[in-house]
């Protein structure tokens, strides 16, 4: 009987936010998936995929936290090097290497983006330097694909030369990679590429590819949450304000756009305005979470210049919807331990 390829994904979505959106936080997990998919023309045994996938799933889990004081530069053969000084995302469509917790053994694979889960490696095989150049070592590709979701904690990687990508046998892209180029170029792309950038804080780079799409679709699906979150964690807080008053004016029954709001008017000093706009967004959700959020932001902000009344409106508020072991419930708890230091 025939069965379909293997996939194991390794996902480490690192997504932070300059507001502590509580729901980008929930995405800071580790999770590991393997789906089988159908594909007629591929045969497995399944005794030798497990081994293989334990194999590799070690040593992806030992790259992408690569630390220390090695050097970047690797040089062998003639007038070869690998360099590992580019960021991942300064790699898209390129294939790559990784350095592994074991000096003399790399990785290989391709670096996309998924449009449902933001910037991908591909890990193909692992391989070690030779005197003159690349050896493989271990293939995985013909029995599974081994996904690695990045984040902004991954470690620099090498771009592989045409010289290299020969070496290692790879060919110049991978087949399966036209099925992800279909979105490029649409609104819905450059909006997904913004959102990848925010996870990982590159927000300037997250406001260019927002920006593409916001001067002609203002109010495409969840670009100007995007762009405003953007530009608050750039301090471009006039930005901010601008394009959430033009989102709420479109669609005033979306609590995530005074969320934002509130926290552009804070770092402004107009905590009356932001007190109106976050009592409305926590009436406008039914998420606890999302309300205490809102009202431990404010709490925090009272806290900063001693308005004692206005505190505990706030801090009552926050417990009111907190789960007592949220750190939203523990922060109260501290800051009023706190108040006179």
């Amino acid at each position: 009987m025939k069965i379909g390829k293997l996939i194991v994904v390794l996902l480490f979505t690192i997504c932070c936010t300059s507001n502590g959106d509580s729901e980008r936080k929930a995405n800071l997990s580790k999770q590991t998936t393997a789906t089988a998919v159908v594909n007629q023309s591929i045969s497995i045994n399944t005794d030798r995929t497990d081994n293989l996938a334990r194999e590799a799933y070690s040593l992806m889990l030992s790259a992408p936290t690569v630390t220390g004081n090695q050097n970047n530069t690797l040089r062998f053969g003639q007038n070869q090097e690998l360099k590992f000084t580019t960021k991942f995302y300064d790699a898209v469509d390129k294939w790559v290497a990784f350095r592994t917790k074991e000096d003399s053994l790399y990785m290989a694979g391709f670096i996309y983006i998924d449009m449902q889960a933001g910037f991908t490696f591909c890990f193909e095989t692992s391989f070690v330097i030779t005197d003159n150049s690349l050896e493989k070592l271990t293939s995985y590709s013909d029995s599974m694909r081994l996904i690695l979701r990045l984040g902004r904690n991954t470690a620099d990687v090498a771009i592989l030369t045409k010289k290299e990508i020969e070496q290692l046998g790879l060919p110049e892209e991978p087949d399966w990679l036209k099925s992800y180029g279909k979105s490029a170029g649409t609104n819905l792309h450059f909006v997904m590429l913004g959102l990848f950038y925010n996870s990982i804080r590159e927000n300037h780079r997250a406001i260019e590819s927002l920006l593409k799409v916001y001067n002609k679709n203002p109010h495409f699906y969840r670009l100007e949450y995007e762009l405003a979150h953007a530009y608050n964690a750039t301090k471009n807080f006039d930005k901010a304000i601008a394009v959430l008053n033009k989102a709420i004016k479109n669609d005033s029954k979306n609590y995530k756009f005074y969320k934002e709001l509130g926290f552009s008017l804070i770092h402004q000093n107009k905590l009356t305005e932001a007190e109106s706009v976050y009592l409305k967004g926590i009436e406008l959700t039914t998420v606890k979470a999302q309300k205490a959020e809102m009202a431990h932001n404010m709490a925090f902000s009272y806290f900063q210049i001693r308005n004692r009344a206005k505190f505990e409106e706030w801090a009552k508020l926050t417990r009111k919807y907190a789960d007592e072991n949220s750190q939203f419930y523990r922060n109260m708890n501290s800051l009023e331990r706190n108040w006179d230091k």
